[in-house]
Formats: C-alpha cells, sequence, structure tokens
C-alpha cells in the first residue's frame, strides 16, 4: 500500500526531516492549508491534491486543480480543497514532509546538519507518500 520508506515510518512511528531544505523552516509544524497551498500554488505540484483527496476519500471536488487542461492551476480548486479538510480535521490540523533516517541524510541536509525526530502518532494520516522523497503526513487534533 505505501513506499518501503513509509511503512519503515509507520512502524517505527518516527520520521525525520531537515530545516535547510524546508521553506517551513520558523516553524515546527505548518497548518496543512499552507503546505497544501504552498505545494500546488507555489511549487506547481499538482499531485498533492490528487493524493490529499485520495488518502481522505474527498470524492466530489475537482481534485486536478485545473479549470482546462491549457489553464494553470486554479485557486479556487485548491482553496475548496482546502476548505474542506479544514472540515474535516480543523482549521489548525498540522503536516510535515518526513523521511526515514537515511533518506533526509542522503537527500535533504547539509553536510553539517543532524536531522531532527518527529514522532508520528496513531492518528496520523499520510496524504502524500513520494517513497524516498518522503510522505506528508497529517496531524489532526491540533
Amino acid at each position: 500500500m505505501y513506499s518501503e520508506e513509509t511503512e519503515e515510518m509507520l512502524r517505527e512511528r518516527i520520521g525525520y526531516r531537515c530545516h535547510s531544505y524546508s521553506v517551513f523552516r520558523d516553524t515546527s509544524y505548518p497548518t496543512v492549508d499552507e503546505i497544501i497551498y504552498h505545494e500546488a500554488m507555489e511549487m506547481g505540484n499538482d499531485h498533492i491534491l490528487e493524493d490529499v483527496c485520495k488518502a481522505l476519500g474527498i470524492t466530489d471536488l475537482d481534485c486536478s486543480g485545473r479549470g482546462h487542461e491549457d489553464n494553470p492551476l486554479d485557486p479556487r480548486e485548491v482553496d475548496a480543497i482546502i476548505d474542506r479538510v479544514a472540515e474535516l480535521y480543523g482549521p489548525g490540523a498540522r503536516a510535515l514532509w518526513l523521511g526515514t533516517l537515511n533518506t533526509v541524510l542522503s537527500r535533504y541536509c547539509t553536510d553539517d546538519e543532524v536531522p531532527e525526530s518527529y514522532p508520528i502518532p496513531p492518528e496520523a494520516i499520510v496524504l502524500s507518500d513520494l517513497g524516498p522523497d518522503g510522505a506528508l503526513f497529517l496531524f489532526p487534533g491540533w
């Protein structure tokens, strides 16, 4: 179901990250709406919308984020998905990209950086699984 790396994090209930690679350096746990908006609108990673909708069972919205094939992402569709996540998990739900210790060390840390570890509680939900590139976890209940 999940990648080997995500299965490892779920089994060990811990994930890692290095802040030097993150846009959200000032906060340990950004809100899920910040992450979704950043990934979709600023990075152009429209797969995140489909991943989130699939993970949360959202079937009544256009999760492609595109009004027409030749148009860029539609901010209204992104906002609708963000609003739905807030309805389901609260406006303060947090999200975090995490990886295994080995993948974070090899892909995301500077030479002198030590990865930070983050516990993954049982109620955490995998929103997107990119294998060795990491997994986006939703932390409900904030």
